[in-house]
């Protein structure tokens, strides 16, 4: 299945190397709807085809439309996400406008208004929302990385393996 996975994904232009066979493949939680299962599997494909091309020193033009789509699908995994944990609707909304402004953010000010929330609503419900969130923002901040100068593929490389960690947790929510 990887590999009938893999060679779609290359034909169709969304990864530019086969996937690892031996990766780790992680079911999702079963409270996850199919679509939102599938969505999650695809994040975690595409971000891993997006580590494989920051590990190449991809330029940013190529980059771009893969951290944009990790961004996309974490955006659109928000409505299932807050049918079941209501509180997060304001939070995961806010950190959602990361997608139209990332290109005009520098990396000090993504990480202090959307990693350390000060541009967010706070509440209690933060610990549950934390790591949805960080599957919109750590991809706008491998952007932000790559696209100034000079660019940090090596830190861009991190946030992408660091979201891929998230997003077990967000699997089990």
């Amino acid at each position: 299945m990887r590999t009938i996975l893999s060679s779609l994904l290359l034909a169709a232009g969304c990864l530019s190397a086969p996937l690892d066979a031996t990766a780790e493949t992680r079911s999702p939680s079963p409270s996850w709807s199919e679509p939102g299962q599938q969505a999650l599997t695809a994040y975690e494909t595409q971000a891993r085809a997006l580590v494989a091309a920051l590990q190449t020193g991809a330029g940013p033009e190529a980059v771009r439309p893969q951290g944009e789509a990790l961004i996309a699908i974490g955006i659109g995994l928000i409505d299932e996400f807050v049918a079941r944990h209501p509180a997060c609707r304001d939070y995961l909304r806010a950190a959602s406008a990361v997608r139209e402004q990332w290109p005009g953010l520098d990396h000090e000010r993504i990480e202090r208004d959307f990693h350390r929330d000060a541009a967010l609503p706070s509440g209690r419900e933060v610990k549950i929302c934390y790591h949805l969130k960080d599957l919109i923002v750590h991809p706008a901040t491998a952007l932000v990385l790559v696209h100034q100068s000079p660019a940090d593929y090596r830190q861009a490389t991190h946030e992408i393996e660091e979201v891929i960690a998230h997003l077990s947790v967000v699997r089990a929510q």
